[in-house]
């Protein structure tokens, strides 16, 4: 009687195991299906790496929580049961764990907002560098003297986001002490045309240099111009124009300085022709 009942329970599990490998099979198929669609959706449509892999993975394992659902409901579990089992798991795990799921949420909402990528050059509280990695838990970033930075996602979510390149080009500004007997017109030409033959500095927006302070020492000359949004560009660029305009400036002085040397040696030679023409006069007389 027991040997009958254990193959009359095997006949009556067959149906609900067969089942259960036919749903398995099929949301195998459908799991594979939806992770191809969306590998080739957002490569088509341009996602960021990181945003990419975590809609494929939620694809493939969204269809499998699915699947799982249904085979444990083939095999005569109550997926009620089930569901509200999970619920609670959850709950509790949230609760327990609710600043590594906030980060996890938070890395989930900066994929999807796309404000940055990999690559860009982002300053995040009192760090700046360049973002190497979106995780779903933390941002990791680059310093420019080559330290590695590791942010968790809720800081980066709640706290203020400077992206250096989010925009083609930065403006860069410097200002320089001119004395108050300098020409001004002719100073703010000369560092113009400085800053514009200089290489790296985009022609729009233009180049410009304005008066910004007149003190007792000094009259401040403020000068703006554009570069590429990258450091290095942004870095070296403006070194090489205050460079530039040094030199400039230096080249004026001379040229002026030889200029005056030049008219007093001409004053000074009219003056001694003037004295030698007086001399026979004077003789004669």
């Amino acid at each position: 009687n027991s040997l009958r009942g254990l193959v009359n329970s095997f006949l009556g599990w067959l149906p609900r195991v067969f089942a259960a490998g036919l749903l398995f099979g099929v949301f195998y198929l459908m799991a594979k299906w939806a992770q191809i669609a969306a590998r080739s959706g957002t490569k088509r449509f341009g996602f960021d790496p990181n945003l990419r892999a975590l809609i494929v993975a939620l694809s493939f394992y969204g269809v499998w929580f699915v699947g799982t659902l249904a085979i444990l409901s083939a095999l005569g579990f109550d997926s009620s049961s089930l569901v509200a089992a999970i619920g609670v798991s959850g709950f509790v795990l949230g609760f327990a764990f609710k600043d590594i799921l906030s980060h996890f949420l938070a890395g989930i909402l900066l994929l999807m907002s796309g404000k940055f990528r990999i690559g860009d050059q982002i300053v995040v509280k009192e760090f700046e560098g360049t973002v190497e990695r979106i995780e779903l838990r933390a941002l990791e970033l680059r310093t420019y003297d080559n330290r590695l930075v590791i942010i968790p996602n809720g800081d980066v979510f709640s706290a203020p986001i400077t992206s250096n390149t989010a925009s083609s080009h930065r403006r860069r500004t410097f200002t320089v002490p001119v004395p108050h007997e300098y020409d001004i017109v002719a100073t703010c030409r000369i560092m113009t045309d400085a800053i514009k033959k200089t290489p790296g500095v985009l022609e729009n927006p233009d180049v410009d240099v304005v008066v910004e302070e007149i003190t007792k020492e000094a009259v401040l000359l403020r000068a703006r111009f554009s570069t590429h949004s990258a450091r290095t560009d942004f870095v070296h660029v403006g070194s090489e124009c205050m460079k530039n305009v040094k030199v400039a400036f230096d080249k004026a002085l001379a040229e002026k300085k030889q200029k005056e040397e030049k008219e007093e040696n001409e004053k000074q030679e009219a003056q001694a022709a003037v004295s030698q023409a007086e001399e026979p006069q004077s003789v004669a007389g």
